[in-house]
């Protein structure tokens, strides 16, 4: 597998698109081939390029819409370089990151309703995007016990 070429990725984007430079960050780790490329802009991430020899190692598409769903006027390096999540499970309110194992867990331990959810986790508790998920994983873990 030869290394994404992000220098002219970059350079040939900026020729077609004829606009102003865009700002990116750029991680390679050469003897694994993981490569994370995030072009931004002040306001969000416009792309984001990740490859990798072991396509397990890849981000879940959830994480990718978190990357590209991210608003950050101070920099964007610890979207590449955050594997902790990976870890932890598919995140699920990223509000307050809060993954899915964590999420079964505590309803696992008696949380019913998103409600307590929030109680005990915050998950759910800001914008409320993971509300129909966290009802999902409620009905989906107690089916289950």
């Amino acid at each position: 597998m030869q290394a994404f070429d992000w220098e002219s990725f970059t350079a040939n984007k900026r020729l077609a698109e004829q606009g102003p430079p865009q700002a990116y960050e750029h991680y390679l780790n050469k003897e694994t081939l993981d490569q994370r490329f995030l072009y931004y802009s002040d306001q969000q991430v416009e792309m984001a390029i990740f490859c990798h020899q072991e396509a397990s190692l890849l981000p879940s598409h959830h994480r990718l819409k978190t990357i590209i769903d991210y608003q950050k006027s101070d920099g964007y390096w610890n979207l590449m370089t955050d594997d902790s999540l990976a870890e932890e499970g598919q995140l699920i309110c990223s509000c307050h990151r809060v993954s899915e194992p964590k999420i079964v867990d505590a309803i696992k331990a008696g949380c019913r309703s998103t409600e307590e959810l929030g109680q005990k986790l915050k998950c759910g508790t800001n914008c409320g995007s993971c509300i129909p998920e966290l009802n999902h994983l409620i009905t989906q873990t107690l089916n289950l016990i």
